[in-house]
């Protein structure tokens, strides 16, 4: 009597193996055919069937298993899951990034300030005593000079 299988979900990287694989489905080209009725067309017209013609017995010469085409869509496929995200995600964290840069900036603005602040009435209160005490020397001197000391 064992235990009885634990199903585990697939993690997100073997899923996205999963996805691949199944995205890589090479099938095989068929050899183009030029339109029969390719006179009868404009000179336009029969400019782009050419041109579709030769793009396509190429793919046709260097892939004729469809490994080529189920490359590209592959490459296609990987470009869309990898786009979409940077640029839905990319921009709101970016946003949220500058907006932490900026406030820590005005946090140590601010900081900056506090202690500025601090420095400047540790000095004022310096200065006033200074002054208190010497004017208390000054009249301390002044009561002995009036009394003979």
């Amino acid at each position: 009597m064992g235990l009885p299988a634990v199903r585990q979900k697939p993690g997100l990287l073997r899923g996205a193996g999963h996805l691949l694989a199944a995205a890589w489905n090479p099938r095989p080209v068929d050899r183009p055919e030029p339109d029969p009725e390719l006179t009868g067309h404009a000179f336009l017209t029969r400019a782009a069937e050419v041109l579709r013609y030769h793009m396509l017995m190429l793919e046709y010469s260097l892939s004729r298993g469809g490994g080529l085409r189920a490359w590209f869509k592959l490459n296609l496929l990987l470009g869309l899951v990898l786009a979409v995200p940077g640029i839905l995600v990319v921009p709101a964290v970016t946003l949220v990034l500058s907006g932490l840069a900026s406030w820590s900036a005005l946090l140590l603005l601010t900081l900056r300030n506090l202690a500025f602040a601090m420095l400047w009435g540790i000095l004022c209160l310096v200065i006033i005593v200074t002054f208190v005490f010497a004017a208390g020397q000054t009249r301390n001197r002044a009561r002995r000079g009036r009394s003979g000391w």
